[in-house]
């Protein structure tokens, strides 16, 4: 027995779990595909990485907000023949039909993509977002945050030429041990004779440079080690010098988040609310752009948005009667408290809610893929490979999980009936033989 089920003998190979593992993955999948029927707005995040094989997979999520709770589903992975707009697009489209009620349904639902920003996919007339958006003008082609961060920092380093000196010093380091054993094992020779645990040069970029540039900026150390300079004005000049050119880069990079429609979704962040004595007029104007913005999908998603200024009012006014709340309070519970009031702008913000504002998720997802598809085994095909990542990604921890369902699903989908007691059933017939054979000598003698 297994959690209440009995496991039996039969179907325990290799082969029959590869299908069972795809209804249970098939079980996750009507699940999304509930969640977006039941969502009024969703939006997308996707992004690419290569695998084990050197294929381009193109990794989807879909995120939604529903009554002011947001959630982020796993949608599913693709190999791409080439990476370019129009194969990515066909992978996005392919993959959201599939947990959806068809093409038609999750494309009237949409209402942003978040992407990394590469030009295959924000490109202005052929890129992803631009074919996904079609004639739906109000689609907003969101780029990830965190990549924005990350090339204003690389932006930065490029012109520093102490940073490039440093890079190109790390670099032959690493090349220098990474490819020769030997020097390896006299660097590790080294480290024993002076009592210190080895540590190995590793690849330059690999990692996200901001936490730890922050540290070092702070501290001026670096893993214990004082960073000295013998002229410190010197120093604190070049420093000054990197932080301001690290702040116009950041400007030139987030310059279209100050303005524009992703500027006025700030009114669901509650702490960007102003205190109580310059709230008069505070997000109306926002709260017109938006709905002017997206009123083709309000009003297809059964919205009055005539009615949307008004309930914004009334929403503030009930939320600056206790301001002090402010600082705690979410949008799931203030929908509980005035849902009934103020549908229509709850809507609204339930929209805004859906937009990603970064591509996290499909990054974390990529990583369980390189664990899932290793050197070891990259022939796995991208059907089984979808399906383990979504009982990795989506599925219940073995604790939590009833197979009921799957099994359930895998009983009534087969061509042929099931015999889960095939085999012990010939194991009963085969014991029901040998009794009778030796029935039959006791008998003679």
């Amino acid at each position: 027995m297994n959690k209440g089920l009995a496991v039996g003998k039969t179907y325990r190979n290799a082969n029959q779990a590869q299908v069972f593992m795809h209804y249970i993955a098939e079980v996750e999948r009507r699940k999304v595909k509930e969640e977006i029927s039941a969502n009024k707005f969703i939006s997308i995040m996707a992004d690419g990485s290569t695998d084990s094989s050197v294929m381009e997979e193109e990794l989807v999520y879909t995120r939604m907000s529903r009554a002011g709770k947001v959630k982020v589903q796993f949608v599913g992975i693709q190999a791409l023949k080439k990476a370019d707009a129009a194969c990515i697009t066909d992978a996005i489209c392919s993959q959201m039909s599939a947990v959806s009620g068809g093409e038609e349904e999750w494309k009237e639902k949409l209402v942003a993509c978040g992407t990394d920003g590469a030009a295959v996919m924000t490109g202005s007339k052929t890129g992803v977002v631009s074919r996904l958006r079609g004639e739906r003008t109000y689609i907003l082609g969101v780029h990830c945050m965190a990549h924005r961060l990350e090339l204003a920092f690389k932006d930065v380093m490029k012109t520093n030429s102490h940073c490039r000196k440093v890079e190109d010093l790390l670099t032959g380091l690493f090349t220098l041990y990474h490819r020769s054993p030997l020097n390896r094992a006299k660097l590790k020779d080294s480290f024993s004779v002076l009592g210190i645990k080895p540590l190995m040069p590793t690849r330059v970029g690999g990692t996200r440079p901001g936490p730890m540039l922050r540290k070092v900026l702070d501290s001026n150390t670096y893993m214990g080690v004082n960073l000295r300079h013998s002229d410190t004005s010197h120093m604190m000049a070049n420093k000054d010098k990197l932080l301001d050119k690290l702040s116009d880069s950041m400007d030139n990079r987030f310059g279209d988040v100050g303005s524009g429609i992703l500027s006025d979704t700030k009114i669901v962040s509650f702490q960007q609310w102003p205190d109580p004595e310059n709230s008069a007029d505070f997000g109306d104007s926002e709260v017109d752009r938006l709905t002017s913005h997206f009123k083709p999908i309000l009003i297809s998603s059964g919205v009055d948005v005539d009615l949307i200024a008004d309930q914004w009012t009334i929403i503030k006014s009930c939320l600056y009667k206790e301001p002090q709340t402010l600082e705690k309070i979410t949008w799931a519970e203030v929908n509980r408290m005035l849902r009934e009031t103020c549908p229509d702008f709850l809507d609204l913000v339930d929209l805004v809610l859906c937009m990603p504002a970064s591509t996290a998720h499909c990054e974390r997802g990529f990583n369980v893929m390189k664990m899932v598809k290793s050197d070891w085994r990259s022939s796995l095909k991208c059907e089984t490979l979808s399906d383990l990542l979504f009982v990795h990604l989506s599925s219940p921890s073995i604790k939590d999980f009833d197979p009921s369902t799957a099994v359930e699903m895998c009983h009534a989908s087969s061509i042929r009936s099931r015999r889960p007691d095939l085999m012990e059933d010939a194991a009963a017939a085969e014991v029901e033989e040998e009794e009778c054979i030796c029935s039959f000598f006791v008998d003679s003698d």
